[in-house]
């Protein structure tokens, strides 16, 4: 081919950019260095802590070879509590283990049952759930921060394999734990730029509990094996759902941010 001038040569080149003067746009997965700052619950939480009954493999956080990481998780707490201190505990300069004050590069959000829980007046219904998530996520790019956002995790049948069906539960395993991996994490929040999903549940969830439809009213427990008391991780769990966290963090450090 001969191009002859910029104008043809910028026609060429718009098969691998976003266009001239524009940024590349890459699939490129390569893990760079980056700060990982990771809030939640005691999901989270249990990466790093231990907890008699509750958590006790403490695998570290799910980091790509040369990132730091920082656990900024808090056990119990719901949403909106997450959100009151997001500001403080995410997106304020943060003391890293390696010794340095500064800002994450990357925000991994987390969220399980406690929004749901059982009635109490923390309960949050999922409309306010996922506004409280929104929000997050939406200071986090206005403050030039990539995020993660994990899809919430089934539990199992039963609760610690001593109280039965998980009755107190109700539609969590169902519609409501559907509802907010599908429509509004994979088909909404998945649409922001520099945002990544990290679809957890499908690396837990018992799929022959579970029917195909992704909306279904039907209760979609997790593998028994993959939590260690119906509800949090045990070793084998973490060892599931790491790579997937993993690699939606590659992907938004790979990413252009201007």
């Amino acid at each position: 081919m001969n191009y002859s001038g910029s104008k043809s040569l910028c026609a060429f080149l718009l098969v691998l950019t976003a266009g001239c003067g524009g940024q590349r746009m890459t699939n490129d997965t390569t893990p760079r260095n980056a700060r990982i700052l990771f809030i939640g619950d005691s999901v989270t939480a249990c990466m790093t802590e231990s907890v008699p009954g509750t958590c006790s493999s403490n695998p570290g956080l799910p980091l790509n070879p040369g990132q730091v990481g920082l656990n900024r998780a808090a056990g119990g707490q719901t949403t909106a509590e997450i959100l009151a201190r997001f500001q403080r505990d995410a997106l304020d300069p943060q003391s890293w283990p390696d010794g340095a004050t500064a800002h994450a590069d990357v925000i991994v959000i987390e969220e399980h049952l406690n929004d749901y829980g059982l009635p109490t007046p923390r309960s949050l219904p999922l409309q306010k759930t996922e506004d409280n998530i929104r929000t997050m996520v939406d200071m986090a790019l206005t403050a030039n921060r990539s995020v993660v956002i994990q899809t919430m995790l089934p539990t199992a049948s039963t609760h610690g394999n001593t109280d039965g069906p998980n009755a107190a539960l109700g539609d969590f395993n169902g519609l409501y734990i559907k509802l907010f991996n599908h429509k509004f994490l994979r088909q909404e929040m998945s649409q922001k730029p520099h945002v990544a999903i990290a679809d957890t549940y499908r690396a837990i969830v018992d799929s022959a509990s579970c029917e195909a439809d992704p909306l279904s009213a039907a209760n979609c427990f997790a593998k028994p094996d993959l939590l260690e008391d119906g509800i949090h991780p045990s070793a084998a769990g973490f060892s599931a759902i790491f790579p997937v966290i993993r690699e939606a963090i590659a992907k938004v450090v790979a990413a252009p941010t201007n």
